[in-house]
């Protein structure tokens, strides 16, 4: 749904189709695990969706349950390092968490369509799931593997 800033369950869509006077209108489908990219710095409209159906509606930061619609789009690497402007490369970042990563040693990388692992500057590492849970892991790097192996 556009602007509801949250995924809605099938049940309650269901609801309000039986309520008189709903109006139904198709709306494209974004495959989500589909890569869109871009020439360029700024990401389209469409990667702007994409990245926020990714996010499951909200700030892609380790608990925050700020809504994505509003959000900015991170390059998650810096697109003046070589990031390109592609939907495995964006994220949803509330203001002040995409200021807390640009400017607060807060790492970021995207492992598979909508879950990000995230290392503080402390070297405590995050996983935030498509459905917004939260997993903390042991002090290591984005790079290592869980056995303490680099991955390649």
């Amino acid at each position: 749904m556009d602007n509801f800033g949250a995924l809605v369950p099938v049940e309650r869509v269901d609801e309000w189709a039986q309520t008189p006077g709903t109006v139904v209108r198709p709306v494209k489908v974004i495959d989500l695990n589909s890569e869109i990219t871009r020439a360029g710095y700024e990401p389209s409209a469409l990667q702007h969706e994409q990245a926020v159906l990714l996010a499951g509606g909200t700030c892609v930061f380790p608990g925050c349950t700020r809504s994505a619609w509003h959000a900015d789009t991170d390059h998650i690497t810096a697109y003046d390092s070589g990031g390109k402007t592609s939907t495995r490369n964006l994220a949803k970042l509330c203001r002040s968490h995409h200021r807390l990563k640009t400017h607060g040693g807060w790492r970021y990388e995207q492992t598979s369509p909508g879950t990000y692992v995230w290392r503080s500057p402390l070297g405590r590492s995050f996983v935030r799931y498509p459905d917004g849970t939260l997993e903390q892991l042991g002090a290591r790097s984005l790079n290592e593997t869980e056995d303490g192996t680099r991955a390649a």
